[in-house]
């Protein structure tokens, strides 16, 4: 299947107007090559740390690397789970994949992807970093096991009790959802992008919380990582891709809000309102940030991870 949009440089002011969601777009007027070989960054305070909506970014010195990642504040206050949501900067990749993409699987050197992810889980302090081979499916793995290894199996939705196992979802306009019942001590991370929308993986992700680990909806807690706004989000062909039921989230002629629809999902499912906090930063109107798919067409992924501590 072609893909079901038309990607342009600059969106409608009108679409924006309408939506009105992504509030910082100062870059989503520059070429991308010009942010970034500017290397615009987001403005940091003097002592490294900054706010979006409900994000908390960290600028991190790490050896030689200054990394940048953000963390939900809410669930921050959640001591048994330690989170990350990176940004692109801080890795070794070089153009177009600058710089800490993690993904084998864009066209990036794999020295530079192993380096990456090392990174990534000294700065975590994860045992292990557990990943899948994202197809866009809506197939999830549980693990129970602690000695099991995912790495090559294909998959977009990982959930454990296991603690110090980092769970990592790549993406680059995708959602990454993570998951904690704080009663049952289990997380999970799923990886949704519009067709996982289409197949309801968050459907089948709170079915797993309660068949495989005794939870509650009402006690799951889900976080919504920035991704693809609905400022940007425009499916030329959405009657040929889409349920109908999806229509109510247009936003626009051809722009949809998928933030919506996964909370639509989510509440379908038992997961109250108040349980569900989505960042609402658009990763296409970011490229001071983030990857973008539709922003860049090759470019890197970025690691969100969550993980149980000891």
């Amino acid at each position: 299947m072609s893909d079901a949009y038309e990607p342009r440089q600059v969106r409608k002011e009108a679409a924006v107007s309408k939506v009105g969601l992504c509030r910082e777009r100062i870059y989503s007027y520059l070429s991308m090559q010009e942010a970034i070989s500017d290397r615009v960054r987001i403005r940091m305070h003097d002592q490294g740390i900054s706010y979006i909506n409900s994000l908390k970014f960290t600028k991190y010195r790490y050896r030689d690397r200054e990394i940048i990642y953000s963390q939900f504040q809410s669930l921050l206050s959640y001591p048994q789970i330690n989170h990350f949501i990176f940004t692109r900067w801080g890795g070794y990749s070089k153009r177009p994949f600058h710089e800490l993409n993690v993904s084998f699987w864009v066209g990036d050197r794999e020295e530079d992807v192993r380096r990456n992810i090392s990174l990534i889980k000294d700065i975590s302090e994860a045992k292990k970093i557990i990943s899948l081979n994202q197809i866009h499916s809506d197939k999830i793995v549980c693990i129970k096991s602690e000695g099991e290894d995912y790495v090559k199996e294909d998959g977009d939705g990982i959930i454990t009790d296991i603690p110090s196992i980092a769970l990592m979802i790549k993406v680059a306009d995708c959602q990454s959802i993570f998951m904690f019942d704080p009663k049952r001590g289990v997380i999970g991370n799923i990886h949704n992008g519009w067709r996982g929308a289409v197949k309801n993986i968050l459907t089948k992700a709170v079915h797993l919380f309660v068949e495989k680990f005794g939870s509650s909806p009402s006690d799951i807690l889900c976080y919504i990582s920035p991704s693809l706004g609905p400022c940007c989000a425009e499916f030329r062909s959405y009657s040929e891709i889409f349920p109908r039921e999806f229509e109510r989230f247009k936003v626009d002629k051809f722009h949809f809000n998928l933030w919506d629809i996964s909370e639509y999902q989510l509440r379908k499912e038992g997961i109250p309102k108040e349980n569900i906090e989505i960042s609402r930063i658009c990763t296409r109107c970011r490229p001071d940030l983030f990857y973008s798919f539709r922003r860049e067409g090759i470019t890197g992924r970025s690691a969100t991870l969550i993980m149980l501590s000891m």
